[in-house]
């Protein structure tokens, strides 16, 4: 016989009624350096290129998400919702999957812009692109740091040229 808790009750917010009640679900997401490209790494979640998955790393368990299979707005989420309905989701999981695909695939630009479906993806191309984009932030965090201030637009479309321009240097596409 399996005790369950009662799921947590929401705080009433009577005498502010415009205030919605919340629920607070304490998550920690180590991406560690998964956004610049060193590391494919979100959470428990790990890119595998050779296949072109994502991965759960799990003692109790292995999941694969196929990310070939990830090419419209309904897969990605039929995806998403497969692991959230697992036994062993936590939250940390889901939002390392979510975080995983965003940066992989990013879905908004790719997928569906302002809730409209954009049509099939390309995954092989989208997911060749992945290390230049991982590039682009790591100069973004670099800019950031050797002069701290407002980036033009010039700088957000070539960061890796605004960086070796602040340095000093030449721009060979790398930092």
């Amino acid at each position: 016989m399996a005790i369950l808790a009662a799921p947590p009750k929401p705080v009433n917010h009577s005498s502010t009624p415009s205030t919605p009640p919340t629920l607070s679900v304490p998550l920690r997401i180590e991406r560690g350096a998964a956004g610049d490209g060193t590391r494919p790494e979100w959470g428990p979640w790990r890119y595998e290129r050779q296949n072109l998955t994502l991965v759960l790393r799990e003692e109790s368990c292995r999941y694969e998400v196929d990310l070939e299979r990830c090419t419209s707005s309904a897969e990605t989420l039929d995806w998403i919702m497969q692991v959230a309905s697992k036994t062993w989701a936590t939250p940390e999981g889901i939002a390392g999957l979510v975080h995983a695909l965003r940066d992989l695939l990013q879905p908004q630009a790719t997928l569906c812009s302002f809730g409209v479906e954009r049509g099939l993806l390309n995954i092989t191309r989208q997911l060749q692109t992945w290390p230049q984009r991982c590039a682009e932030r790591r100069a973004l965090r670099e800019l950031q740091r050797l002069r701290p201030g407002p980036i033009s637009m010039r700088e957000l479309c070539d960061p890796i040229a605004a960086v070796a321009k602040v340095r000093g240097g030449s721009h060979d596409g790398e930092l």
